[in-house]
C-alpha cells in the first residue's frame, strides 16, 4: 500500500537585511505611540526654549498634553515627511547600488569603500558647518548621523556581496540599530524645536508692542506693578489696571506682561478669570 505523498511546504519569502530593517523602521515611524510621544516632546521642548529666552519658567504656563501636540504637529509632520522621503530615496538607491556593486566592472569594487568614507564625512561635514549654517546644520546633524550609520551598514553589506557572501544582521543588531536611529530622530526633533522656539522668541520680542492691550478691572486691589502699568481706583470697590500686554492663555489662566517689558526687565503677571476680575482686550481709549 502506497503512502500518500506529503506536500512539501512552500518556500517562505526571505527578506534581505536591508529590506527587513526598512520594514521595521517604517513600522516604528507609523506607530501611533511613537508619533504622539514625538509631538508632545517637540511641543514641550519648543515651549521650554521659547520661554527660557524670554526669561520665563515654562512650567508656569501649565500647558496640557493636547496643547503641546496641537502646537507641534505641523513641524513634526514636516520632519516625518523629510525622513519618509529620504527613506524612499534610500530604498531606490539601495537597489541601484546593489546592482552596481555586483557588476563585473572594476570600478564597482570601490563602491563599498566610498559608502564607508561617506558615512564618516557626512555627519562630520554637518558638524563643521555649525558656525556658518547654524540653524539648518543644528537641525539636520542628528539625521546626518543616522544617514551615516545606514551608509556604513550598506557599505559593509556591499563589501560582503562583492565577496560572494550574504551577511544577515542578527535580531539584536537590528534592534540596537533601530534604537540608535530612533534616538537620532528624537534628537533631530529636539534640535528643530529649539530652533523654532528661538525664532518664536525673537518674533515675540520684535512684535511685543503689537500684542493686544489688556485692561483688568478688579473688586480688590491687585497691587500690579511694572514698567508702564498704571492703577486707577474708580470707587471704593473698583480698581482698574492699564498698561498690560497679553501673552498667553491656558484654560482660565491669563498671562500678562507690563507694556514697558523688556527681556530681563518686568515680571510675568499671572491672573485667573473669575474671582472678581474682568478683562478687556484691545484699546480701551
Amino acid at each position: 500500500m502506497t503512502q500518500p505523498e506529503t506536500a512539501e511546504p512552500l518556500p517562505q519569502p526571505h527578506l534581505s537585511a536591508a529590506a527587513e530593517l526598512t520594514r521595521q523602521l517604517l513600522l516604528l515611524l507609523a506607530n501611533v505611540t511613537v508619533i504622539t510621544a514625538l509631538l508632545v516632546y517637540f511641543g514641550w521642548w519648543r515651549a521650554e526654549e521659547h520661554n527660557r529666552l524670554l526669561g520665563f519658567d515654562q512650567a508656569l504656563l501649565g500647558m496640557s498634553t493636547q496643547e503641546y501636540v496641537l502646537r507641534s504637529i505641523d513641524q513634526v509632520l514636516v520632519l516625518l515627511a523629510i525622513v519618509g522621503g529620504l527613506g524612499l530615496l534610500g530604498t531606490w538607491a539601495w537597489q541601484r547600488l546593489t546592482r552596481t556593486a555586483t557588476s563585473p566592472h572594476r570600478a564597482a569594487g570601490l563602491l563599498p569603500a566610498v559608502l564607508i568614507v561617506a558615512a564618516v564625512l557626512l555627519p562630520a561635514g554637518f558638524a563643521v558647518t555649525f558656525p556658518v549654517w547654524n540653524a539648518t546644520a543644528y537641525t539636520l546633524w542628528p539625521l546626518s548621523v543616522a544617514a551615516g550609520i545606514l551608509l556604513l551598514a550598506a557599505g559593509l553589506r556591499l563589501r560582503g556581496l562583492r565577496k560572494g557572501q550574504t551577511p544577515q544582521a542578527d535580531t539584536m543588531t537590528q534592534l540596537f540599530l533601530l534604537l540608535v536611529l530612533g534616538v537620532c530622530l528624537f534628537t533631530a526633533a529636539s534640535h528643530r524645536a529649539a530652533v523654532v522656539g528661538a525664532e518664536l522668541a525673537d518674533d515675540f520680542v520684535a512684535g511685543f508692542a503689537k500684542q493686544p492691550d489688556v485692561t483688568v478691572t478688579s473688586a480688590e486691589p491687585l497691587y500690579l506693578d511694572g514698567p508702564g502699568v498704571t492703577t486707577e481706583q474708580l470707587d471704593e470697590s473698583t480698581y482698574r489696571y492699564r498698561g498690560l500686554k497679553f501673552v498667553e492663555r491656558t484654560g482660565t489662566t491669563v498671562f500678562l506682561l507690563p507694556a514697558g517689558w523688556r527681556v530681563g526687565h518686568g515680571q510675568l503677571i499671572v491672573l485667573s478669570e473669575g474671582e472678581g476680575l474682568r478683562f478687556a482686550y484691545g484699546s480701551t481709549g
